[in-house]
C-alpha cells in the first residue's frame, strides 16, 4: 500500500505534488491492514473509494462493503478527470449490508465468493455494525472486537486461499475515548491513517506510526473537498501524530 493510493489521483494536473506523493516509499507489509479515521464528513468514503480505484487500475479484484443508504445521500467525491466509466470500476463489486449481523454473516462465508477479492475495503464501520450506544464502552468494545477478529479472519483466509496478501482496509469516525479504542484498533488494523480538519481543508497522515513505517512516509497530506471534487494541495514534512 501506497499513501499515493488514497490522493494520487487529487494531485492530476499538478505535477510537482504528484511528483512528491510518488516519491515516498510503499508502506510496509502491516500497512495491508489499515484504518482510516476523521470527524464527520471528513472525506473519509471518498478517500476509500479513491483507494479501491487505485488497486483496481493495478489489475486488483476489490470488494467494498457499505451501506446503500450512505452512499445514495452522500456519493463519493472524485477527483477532476477521473470518470465514473474508467473501465477499472468493473474490478470494484459493491456490497450493501443493513447493519452489523449481515456483515458478520457475510464476512464469514467469504472463501465461498466465485470471485475471490484482492482487498477488501469496508465503509464506516461503526455505522454499518450497529454498535449499542450509552455509556459504557463494554458493550460497544466487545462488538467492536467480534467484527474486527470476524473480518480480520476473513482477509486472512482469502489471503492463504489466494496465495497473496489480501489488504484489509476499514473507515471508522474518530472514536470519542480516542487513546483507548486506538490501541484496541490495533491489534487488528496496525496501520492507522488520520483525517484532521484543517481551517479550510483537511490532512491526511499516519496516526501512532508503528516502528517499521519509514520516516519517510511521515508526510501531511493536506486536500480540500470542494467543487464536488478532492484536490491535493499539498504535502508536507509532518511530526507522527498521536492521540
Amino acid at each position: 500500500m501506497h499513501l499515493a493510493d488514497f490522493l494520487g489521483f487529487a494531485a492530476s494536473g499538478q505535477p510537482q505534488l504528484a511528483a512528491a506523493l510518488s516519491a515516498l516509499p510503499h508502506l510496509p507489509p502491516s500497512a495491508s491492514h489499515c484504518l482510516l479515521s476523521g470527524p464527520e464528513r471528513s472525506g473519509k468514503t471518498s478517500l476509500l473509494f479513491h483507494a479501491a480505484l487505485s488497486l483496481a487500475r493495478q489489475g486488483r479484484e476489490v470488494l467494498v462493503l457499505c451501506r446503500r443508504a450512505k452512499l445514495e445521500a452522500a456519493p463519493p467525491l472524485l477527483p477532476d478527470g477521473v470518470s465514473r466509466q474508467d473501465p477499472a470500476w468493473q474490478l470494484v463489486h459493491m456490497k450493501y449490508l443493513a447493519n452489523g449481523y449481515e456483515l458478520l454473516r457475510y464476512a464469514s462465508s467469504i472463501h465461498m465468493l466465485p470471485r475471490l477479492p484482492d482487498a477488501l475495503l469496508v465503509d464506516d464501520l461503526h455505522a454499518l455494525c450497529d454498535l449499542p450506544a450509552g455509556d459504557r464502552p463494554r458493550p460497544r468494545d466487545m462488538a467492536l472486537c467480534r467484527v474486527l477478529a470476524t473480518l480480520h479472519e476473513a482477509a486472512n483466509v482469502v489471503s492463504a486461499l489466494k496465495q497473496a496478501p489480501c489488504q484489509l482496509l476499514v473507515t471508522q469516525l474518530s472514536p470519542p475515548d480516542a487513546p483507548r479504542q486506538l490501541y484496541m484498533l490495533q491489534r487488528w488494523l496496525p496501520l492507522v491513517l488520520h483525517i484532521r480538519p484543517l481551517v479550510q481543508s483537511h490532512a491526511l497522515a499516519v496516526l501512532n506510526p508503528r516502528p517499521d513505517v519509514p520516516p519517510a512516509c511521515l508526510q501531511e497530506l493536506q486536500f480540500s473537498l470542494k467543487h464536488g471534487g478532492v484536490a491535493l494541495e499539498a504535502v508536507l514534512p509532518a511530526q507522527a501524530q498521536t492521540f
